[in-house]
């Protein structure tokens, strides 16, 4: 069952006004009795007849009333070339006039222009528009608007995409490189992240092995001089993958020379295949480290750069302006840190300007958001500062001469992580330089096609690695829809220009940094056939096929199999370390060769380059959309070479099951004989039907016997942009209707309204014709004419044109909203591999879609193990159409952190909000004003349970609130409901529907739901309305910070707990200067679901002794909290303060847990907690809690529960130590419990052990727990217990041994600190505990995977981080 919405910019509703192309006879009728004119005002009135300009009583520029549409006003006249201003003015004076602004209008040329008014009604807006005289049907004139379809020179390749290091040892003499040891030289094939001994030789042997599989150009990854090893101790790590050059002007030895790249190349060329290098230009090698000893990323608008001269100086501002010469800098003075080198490594880098330290950006590691994605060091790699002329100069001479070398094109690293005026003034010198077929193609790690058209629409780059192809191709090929598919090749508009073609595009299935696409398929039932149907998919449709090496063996990899996990060595895994591995067709990755010829994926390869190559079509002809299936099953197309003109049926099956469809062919009454995949001969009817069938997971290919269908005339063409006289802007999208069953070509052109000059577009070969117009450059207000011209099989033309406005919608009617059909509704996000998908972030897959259900929500249950996650919801297989939180059209991810077990999804297609069951129950405000929200349904929109429209937010402590400005006054009913329905709902104190009254328009309505006591209170503008018993405790609007001491020393540590935040947000840490005039970055973390945050820091050693100020941000609230903090010098003993006490919440049931932390307790000395009344504040009578033990800085944590013996009240926990006596003490509230609680958690056991294998992890990383002194066959389950909330990590049975062993996986989501892990027998209600600290230790595998998944781009051996007294802190590989 689909649903269906109205589509407008955001998706939401629109009224179509007026039918398009209306057209209304000028004759005289009476006018509105309300006006006795309409005036066209502004200075064209003396060009149309007025004896001034901007004259409201001039009569030659009245519009007149139109008969039969009352408000209607509407007059033509003849408007010169020129810039105009102009309004309308109304019963001859200046009283009243319309839009309160001038419009402006700019035509290049007399033109005819019709002006209407529009009077608003129930049914329309007022309006003020214009209409030209547009070019009319096909006349010869329009055969020189008839393009070509663009070809680029240089394209057409079948890529092999290499690591050198992993490939082929033929020459182990130089497997250290220039060094004379193993370690120094980086070399040790037992260890994924160091040399392997792969180089240039090896490669040569191999060259007939790489040609056999149809390969015309190999492209290696980076061949330049690397620093052979980065970080230190187990942190450290080799360059093998050929990302941290230090001399760009030299092959690394350990993979040759440069004499024997020549070689290579010479070699590669007898044999018909290029050699492509891959380039950076983002970074070098990490050699610059900061004198400060800190690399936290710092913000430009907090910390700019300096001119030597101590100006604020603009960096991106003077790359925009071309500023040349660029200011002086200070390596001293300029940056917000100081960059320095060692004397051994002060002159390492080559060419020699590369050394200057003053052209890197030097202010600390990416976070891989917002500016710090081009200005930030990538881990520790040394970012360049691209915006130097300098630096884009010896770029272009570093690469000529790689050009000069023999190189046949580049792959370019890291582009959009350079900024965007490199790309510029750097691919232009390249490509004039260069012949015409040195073909460059950049790396712009984003499916976005908008974003990534960018690179190829507005810079000398011919075109991008096709990013939205290896999504799409690998979540079909993986049993997504196959609309994933026709809403990315709809989306190729974007890379049609007059010089550019989506079929250059280099589409690949997997890499070195997302992993292999066999990695992928493995995680599906039916892998092989699965990477068989993937690659067939590369082949048989537009673009360029890249191989990454290996894939044609079928390997996959370990782990979540990205990064290093996909970089196997074909020559045979020497030390073991990828062991344990197997290919897809079961051969074991071990010390011998990988270079099988006879595997199932060296021969599916082989066989679809050969027939790719052997027919032009496959190769490069247009690719026409035939049919696409709802869900999984057939996608075809057909493939036709424009001088050829003879169709190729493609069609792709990824169901389980064959599939048979009738399919529209572009050929009549044809024979179809077969090509690939089939035996079997089709025939289509008169009309072009035919029917066929494809396997199950496998693919056909059949060749038509005469020329696609020419018609006798020319089939008609209407060119489309939203509506006509449509605001244009930005990328503006325009759109020809044809009829899609007959092979045609359509070429787009455009000028300014008036002009004779007409300017190319391009040509669009598909189906359903488009393209972009990029419209930066033309001022508001230009009027546009767009040409469409189509050329059939038979030479026949046709013609439509269409016109806009720069900025401002001059157009007869509203923006009609075609209806948009929802065929898929999805949850893409870091869940989906949970849920069975291949992998994370698709929007098409399956098994990650919601359900429509009756009440016109989409829903669909899971089970998922805990973690913290983040998602957003799309539509129809693809990001076209997305939202994200609050529902915002491509808003941003919705996080939420999620104990394990089963959670249920829902999203509202009405308001396009979305929730999930760990963020709380559903609730919904539901009352009579539900439609002035846009709630649909029975009622008139009202009392709709399941509206999300009115969805109220999680505020923690069963607290939920919801807040709207969208209602009119009057008197309203309303309960809260929860769960989508009525069982579940909370009113009046008798239960009843509460009744309010609102008293003016677009006051702030604000409902309180308070669960803990089932009340809802209703406010006005913070006025109470209805609130039993008066104003339930609500969550705070401020948030607080609590400091576990109020003096620290230099270096020592302190935990910060803050409260009142949103649930799940983050929420930024700063130690700022009393003066407000610095502050430092502490870290981040992420607030619980009752809006609770702590974060362990220390206080950096370069800070200097005095008064500060903790801050704590949240990034999504944008609520800060602050606490004093005085640092004293080292050794300085601080006057102690007051002990404090803080709680991670006001209320709790009973069975409930809290966390209490204290805080200005003596160092080590143990703390009792009880629980008393508010007089018992030291009394014998109080319940006893616990006791825990402070650390060094005072502070002290007890995570305790409320035992069900405790009845309902007011209550003070106490805390008491015993050393100093000190004592704190802080409010808590104890409520019924809502459910019968289970039983109490038993404390630990003495029976019982737990021990673990590390007692410090880094985020993301495990360990091994062994629990004994359980009961025999017992299962054991396990805990993480920390931050006011117990997480379940895993189950163990006890074994023979009378151990209990498990693997526990911190997950990347948990913050720092201290926390106990808890083993629990299910049986024997036995409990051991043993103490964690997670703390910042490295960046791991699964972590780089993540950020791979999102779009960032890490090589190597993972982020590592260094002692905290080196040099550097990290060191990262790069690609």
């Amino acid at each position: 069952m689909n649903g269906k919405i109205r589509k407008t910019v955001a998706l939401g509703t629109t009224s179509l006004l007026l039918a398009s192309g209306f057209t209304i006879a000028g004759l005289p009728a009476m006018a509105d009795p309300g006006l006795s004119s309409v005036t066209l005002v502004g200075d064209l009135q003396k060009a149309i007849g007025c004896e001034s300009d901007w004259m409201p009583a001039c009569e030659a520029s009245q519009l007149e009333p139109v008969v039969g549409l009352d408000g209607v006003y509407q007059s033509t006249f003849d408007i010169p070339a020129g810039t105009f201003e102009y309004k309308v003015a109304f019963d001859g004076g200046w009283d009243e006039s319309y839009p309160s602004d001038n419009r402006t209008v700019k035509i290049e040329g007399p033109t005819e222009i019709k002006f209407t008014y529009m009077t608003k009604t129930d049914e329309r807006a007022e309006r003020l528009a214009l209409t030209p005289t547009l070019t009319g049907e096909y006349t010869a004139e329009d055969d020189a608007l008839v393009q070509q379809p663009v070809r680029q020179p240089g394209a057409g390749k079948n890529f092999y995409f290499v690591l050198v290091d992993r490939f082929n040892d033929g020459d182990p003499s130089n497997n250290y490189g220039d060094a004379t040891t193993p370690e120094e030289g980086g070399y040790n094939p037992s260890n994924t992240g160091y040399y392997f001994g792969g180089d240039i030789k090896g490669l040569e042997e191999k060259l007939d092995y790489i040609q056999g599989l149809g390969t015309s150009a190999i492209w290696l990854a980076p061949m330049f001089k690397n620093k052979a090893v980065q970080g230190e101790g187990a942190d450290a790590s080799a360059g093998y993958h050929g990302y941290w050059v230090t001399d760009f002007t030299q092959i690394d030895p350990h993979f040759g020379t440069n004499e024997e790249m020549k070689q290579f190349i010479n070699a590669a060329h007898a044999k018909g295949m290029e050699v492509y290098f891959d380039i950076i230009t983002n970074h070098t090698a990490d050699v610059i480290y900061y004198e400060e000893g800190e690399y936290s990323y710092k913000d430009i608008n907090e910390y700019p750069y300096y001119d030597a001269a101590g100006n604020v100086i603009d960096v991106a501002q003077l790359a925009k302006d071309r500023v040349n010469p660029w200011p002086d800098l200070d390596p001293l003075t300029s940056f917000p840190y100081t960059p320095v080198t060692t004397p051994a490594e002060a002159n390492i880098k080559v060419p020699a300007w590369l050394n200057n330290v003053t052209y890197y950006h030097n202010r600390g590691d990416t976070t891989w958001e917002g500016q710090s994605v081009t200005f930030g060091d990538f881990g520790g790699l040394d970012d360049l500062m691209t915006e130097h002329p300098d630096v884009v100069n010896g770029f272009i001479d570093i690469y000529k001469a790689w050009v000069d070398f023999g190189i046949d094109g580049f792959r370019i690293d890291t582009v959009k992580h350079v900024n965007f005026e490199f790309w510029e003034d750097w691919t232009t010198p390249i490509a004039n330089y260069a012949a015409d077929d040195f073909f460059m193609f950049g790396e712009v790690y984003s499916a976005d096609q908008s974003i990534t058209s960018d690179y190829v629409r507005m810079t000398d780059m011919d075109s991008i690695l096709d990013f939205a192809f290896q999504a799409s191709a690998v979540s079909y090929a993986t049993g997504s829809s196959a609309r994933t598919l026709a809403s990315q090749f709809a989306n190729d508009a974007y890379f049609i220009t007059p010089n550019r073609s989506p079929n250059a595009l280099p589409t690949f299935l997997g890499n070195h940094d997302m992993g292999r696409v066999g990695a992928m398929v493995a995680r599906v039932d039916n892998s092989l056939k699965r990477d068989e149907l993937a690659h067939e998919l590369m082949y048989l449709t537009r673009g360029q096929p890249v191989v990454y090496y290996g894939d044609e063996q079928g390997l996959t990899g370990a782990g979540d199999g990205t990064d290093k996990h996909s970089r196997q060595p074909l020559f045979g895994d020497k030390g073991g370390a990828y062991s344990g591995q197997h290919t897809l067709d079961g051969q074991a990755v071990d010390g011998n060769p990988l270079f099988n010829t006879d595997s199932t994926m060296y021969k599916t390869i082989s066989k679809l380059a050969n027939l790719r190559d052997s027919h032009a079509a496959l190769k490069d002809g247009a690719q026409i959309e035939r049919y696409v299936e709802d869900g999984p099953g057939i996608y075809a197309f057909s493939r036709v070479d424009a001088t050829e003109k003879v169709e190729y049926l493609v069609a792709v099956n990824n169901a389980t099951t064959a599939q048979s469809v009738e399919i529209p062919a572009l050929t009549r009454s044809a024979s179809f004989a077969p090509v690939y995949g089939t035996e079997t001969s089709v025939t289509s009817d008169a009309e072009g039907k035919m029917t066929i069938e494809v396997p199950a997971m496998s693919s056909i290919v059949l060749k038509a016997d005469k020329q696609v269908y020419s018609p006798d005339d020319a089939f008609p063409v209407k060119a489309s942009l939203p509506y006509p006289g449509a605001a244009v802007s930005g990328q503006t999208k325009v759109t020809a209707t044809i009829d899609s069953d007959v092979w045609q070509q359509t070429s787009f052109s455009w000028r300014v309204v008036g002009s004779d000059t007409w300017t190319p577009l391009g040509v669009s070969e598909a189906g359903a014709p488009a393209v972009y117009q990029d419209l930066a450059a033309l001022p508001t207000g230009t009027l546009i004419e767009y040409r469409a011209v189509t050329t059939d099989a038979a030479g026949n033309h046709a013609a439509s044109s269409t016109y806009g406005s720069v900025g401002i919608a001059v157009g007869e009617e509203d923006d009609p909203g075609a209806e948009f059909e929802i065929y898929m509704v999805n949850i893409p996000g870091t869940h989906q591999k949970d849920m069975g998908c291949a992998d994370n972030w698709q929007p098409a897959c399956e098994a990650s879609k919601l359900l429509l259900i009756e009440n016109g929500l989409y829903k669909q249950s899971f089970t998922l193990p805990s973690g913290n996650y983040e998602y957003k919801v799309a539509l129809n297989g693809s990001w076209d159409v997305n939202y994200g939180a609050d529902g915002v059209f491509d808003g941003s991810n919705v996080k939420y952190d999620f104990a394990g077990g089963d959670i249920d999804f829902y999203w509202d297609p009405v308001s396009k909000k979305f929730t999930n069951t760990a963020l709380g129950k559903v609730a919904v405000v539901a009352g009579d004003f539900q439609s002035q929200l846009g709630c649909e349904g029975a009622n008139g929109g009202n009392w709709q349970p399941w509206c999300f429209g009115s969805l109220a937010t999680n505020l923690g402590d069963g607290t939920y609130e919801f807040s709207t400005d969208q209602v009119a006054a009057g008197t309203y009913e309303a309960k809260a409901a929860f769960s989508t329905g009525w069982d579940d709902t909370i009113g009046n104190e008798e239960g009843e529907n509460i009744k309010f009254t609102l008293s003016e328009d677009g006051a702030t309505l604000k409902f309180v739901i308070d669960t803990n006591n089932s009340s809802m209170c209703v406010y006005q503008n913070g006025e109470e309305l209805y609130c039993p018993g008066g104003t339930p405790p609500v969550k705070p609007d401020e948030a607080t910070l609590a400091l576990s001491t109020s003096s620290v020393e230099v270096g020592g540590k302190v935990t910060a707990t803050g409260t009142g935040f949103e649930a799940n947000e983050q929420v930024d840490f700063v130690l700022a200067s009393a003066d407000g005039a610095t502050d430092t970055a502490l870290g981040n973390a992420y607030a619980d679901e009752d809006g609770n945050v702590t974060l362990d820091f220390t206080v950096d050693e370069s800070t200097d002794p005095g008064d500060y100020v903790v801050q704590a941000r949240g990034s999504d609230s944008d609520r800060t909290a602050e606490a004093d903090l005085t640092v004293t010098a080292a050794g300085e003993k601080p006057e102690p303060s007051e002990p404090t006490l803080t709680l991670s919440t006001s209320s709790v049931e009973v069975g409930g847990k809290v966390t209490a932390t204290g805080t200005g307790f003596e160092a080590g000395e143990v703390v009792d907690f009880a629980l008393g009344t508010a007089v018992e504040k030291r009394s014998e009578t109080a319940t006893t809690l616990g006791n825990a033990k402070a650390n060094e800085s005072g502070e002290v944590t007890l995570n305790f529960t409320i035992a069900d013996s405790v009845e309902p009240g007011d209550y003070l926990v106490l805390a008491t130590g015993n050393s100093s006596d000190r004592t704190a003490n802080a409010a808590l509230k104890v409520t019924p419990a809502a459910e019968k609680p289970g039983p109490e958690k038993p404390g630990p056991s003495d029976k019982a052990k737990l021990t673990l294998s590390k007692t410090q992890v880094s985020p993301g990383s495990k360990l091994t727990a062994t629990a004994e002194g359980f009961q025999a066959n017992e299962t054991v389950a396990f805990y993480l217990d920390g931050s006011g909330k117990q997480q379940k990590l895993t189950t163990a049975v006890v074994g023979a041994d009378g151990k209990a062993t498990a693997t526990l996986e911190i997950a990347d989501s948990v913050a720092l600190g201290k926390y106990i892990v808890r083993a629990e027998g299910q049986t024997s209600d036995r409990v051991a505990e043993a103490e964690l600290q997670v703390v910042k230790l490295a960046v791991t595998g699964a972590q780089i995977g993540l950020l791979a998944s999102l779009g960032v781009v890490l090589v190597g051996g993972g982020v590592a981080l260094a002692a905290s007294n080196s040099r550097r802190k990290v060191s990262a590989p790069q690609s």
